[in-house]
């Protein structure tokens, strides 16, 4: 819920490249933990 609207957050101050970036480091993270 929380990451959601952080995001929404960041699209609406123009992070869209930040949180794209964002996204797929976390993603990369988790699935290199998993």
């Amino acid at each position: 819920m929380t990451k959601i609207r952080l995001d929404e957050y960041l699209l609406q101050k123009g992070f869209v490249t930040d949180i794209t970036i964002a996204r797929s480091l976390i993603i990369q993270g988790k699935v290199h933990n998993m």
